[in-house]
Formats: structure tokens, sequence, C-alpha cells
């Protein structure tokens, strides 16, 4: 898999259902077939935190890897209980055979929810 790390800073609308999609490609650029992978992705206050602010992962379902497409899911009802506003974060692709690779990484920021 031939991917550049890439930095995207996010802004999630707290309350809101938002997604984030990331096309990956083989080392040819064709689309990366992605049977056998997982990846996971975790939010921190800083880089270095201890404890998660959130955890997405294709095991519970807060990332979905289908179509050579990584998409990253925040559900409304999970974002409304955030009492944070900033943090780090990146997202890992692991294959089947245990190799990672870091796709993306950067700032999150939430914008505070008024409505409730």
């Amino acid at each position: 898999m031939s991917q550049s790390l890439r930095t995207d800073d996010l802004t999630i609308p707290q309350g809101t259902t938002w997604k984030m999609q990331w096309p990956l490609t083989d080392d040819t650029g064709a689309p990366l077939p992605l049977v056998g992978y997982t990846a996971r992705c975790q939010f921190r206050a800083r880089t270095n935190s201890v404890d998660t602010l959130a955890e997405f992962t294709t095991e519970n379902q807060g990332i979905v890897l289908a179509d050579s497409t990584l998409t990253l899911a925040v559900d409304p009802v999970a974002s409304s209980a955030w009492e944070w506003t900033s943090a780090r974060y990146d997202v890992e692709l692991v294959s089947a055979d245990g190799s990672t690779t870091r796709i993306t990484q950067g700032q999150v920021s939430v914008s505070p929810e008024v409505t409730r």
C-alpha cells in the first residue's frame, strides 16, 4: 500500500451525524481492496495523553471499510456528550498480517452544540 501520510484537521459539529471519508490506493494508484483490513482511530487531548476522549474502530463500527474507502463516523448522541472542544487524532489501517499504516493525523475541533 502506498499512502503518503496526510494531515487533515477536522471540525465536528457536536450533536450531528458526521462522517469523513478517505479513499485508499495501492502502490500503483489503483483502489485498495480492503478485505482482511481493520482500522482504528483515537481522539486525545494531547498526542501524549494517557486517556482517550473518543475511540473509533472497525470493531465498534466507528470506522467502516468499503469500496476502497475508509469512513470515520461520529454518532450524534456520543458527540453531544463530549465536554471537550479540541483534541489530536490519527487513523491507522491494519492489514491481515499486522502491518500498520497511519493514513492521516491532525487536530479535531468540536463546534459546540447549542440546540439540545
